[in-house]
């Protein structure tokens, strides 16, 4: 899987991620569940991915990553499923600093 963007942030950090899928979905179409893993696990400082929602449009997934370990590269995958049936997955990676 190709990784859609790279990110930086500071392990004291809580920052917001959203993904538009609209481009992706015909217009009728909406999010109907979706699942976040985020890996490597780095016990005791994991990434932490908290606080998912769906916009009110139902065409958005939000997230907030925040902790991690110094160094480390991560790897967020989002799958998302609609009400078509279609399932994509999206990954971005996050450098903590």
């Amino acid at each position: 899987m190709a990784v859609l963007k790279g990110f930086s942030k500071q392990a004291v950090e809580r920052k917001r991620y959203t993904l538009d899928y609209a481009c992706w979905m015909e217009e009728s179409e909406l999010l109907t569940d979706y699942t976040i893993l985020v890996t490597p696990d780095t016990a005791p400082n994991p990434l932490i991915a908290e606080g998912a929602y769906v916009d009110p449009t139902y065409k958005l997934i939000s997230t907030f990553l925040s902790g991690g370990a110094a160094g480390v590269v991560y790897t967020v995958r989002f799958i998302a499923n609609t009400s078509a049936g279609q399932v994509k997955s999206d990954d971005i990676q996050l450098r903590v600093l």
